[in-house]
């Protein structure tokens, strides 16, 4: 069992034909760092004799809660990655067990609404999957119907219609980038993404970037439903801009060049 729970009784314990006995199981919610733990107790009883060899086996499920106002956290391991395979089986990681929000049971029925993958960012082309909930509650696991592309960037994110089984929501909706070829954030060729720089990322609102000084480029950051909410145009070089006004969240960063229209894109975190 986990460290959450104790049987105060020694064992081999020996019950006699037709007696019982009363276990004592302790719960140690110190030791657990959720709200929310399960465990599964399993006890067996051996016969070894002459004339009979027999085990009987009972499984009792355990459950244990304690005040928790800490959120949830996620993880998208696959975030940043370059040359991924494209039969790559992705992953979306709790740090507890989940639900929907208002107390719904997660199950194969409604984790594939809480998951958005695209190609190259939240508008771009569907990608088509099936997501399956671990049996723990706190993993998903996002299956392909097909292999992805070559050479491509993709966008994966999971709602924040989520909370723990306190009832904490998930603090936002998180986000991954990931791409099948050598370069995560862009279509530029590789020497102008080498010396593309946007700093620091994740910031408090002021940004700086770094552009090459043989093209001009247009910049535009997109909340994470699409919205236009900040564009400068006709840049070139160093310069710097302000988001501050903005709520701490997700964006999508695009940078275009305007010799080739071809994009630099990059997630954008707002404290």
């Amino acid at each position: 069992m986990t460290g959450a729970f104790s049987i105060q009784q020694s064992f081999p314990l020996d019950i006699p034909a037709g007696k019982d006995t009363v276990l004592t199981i302790v719960y140690y919610p110190i030791n657990i760092e959720t709200g929310y733990i399960t465990d599964i107790l399993t006890i067996n009883s051996d016969i070894n004799s002459d004339t009979l060899v027999q085990r009987i086996a009972i499984q009792v499920d355990l459950m244990g809660r304690k005040e928790d106002n800490k959120l949830p956290g996620v993880n998208i391991p696959i975030d940043e990655a370059v040359n991924v395979p494209t039969d790559t089986v992705f992953y979306v990681e709790f740090s507890e067990p989940v639900r929907m929000l208002g107390g719904r049971y997660l199950n194969y029925e409604n984790a594939d609404s809480l998951i958005v993958f695209k190609k190259d960012g939240k508008n771009g082309d569907d990608v088509p999957f099936d997501a399956v909930i671990s049996s723990g509650l706190d993993r998903i696991t996002i299956q392909l119907d097909s292999a992805l592309d070559e050479s491509q960037v993709y966008f994966l994110a999971i709602s924040d219609q989520l909370e723990d089984y306190s009832g904490n929501q998930v603090s936002s909706e998180t986000l991954a980038f990931f791409s099948t070829g050598d370069s995560i954030y862009t279509s530029l060729n590789a020497r102008e993404s080498d010396i593309i720089r946007v700093y620091p990322n994740p910031g408090n609102g002021l940004y700086h970037v770094n552009l090459p000084s043989s093209s001009r480029y247009d910049l535009s950051v997109f909340s994470m439903e699409g919205r236009l909410v900040f564009q400068r145009q006709d840049l070139e070089g160093a310069f710097s801009f302000n988001l501050s006004e903005l709520p701490g969240k997700f964006y999508i960063l695009r940078i275009s060049n305007k010799t080739n229209s071809e994009l630099y894109i990059r997630k954008l975190i707002k404290l």
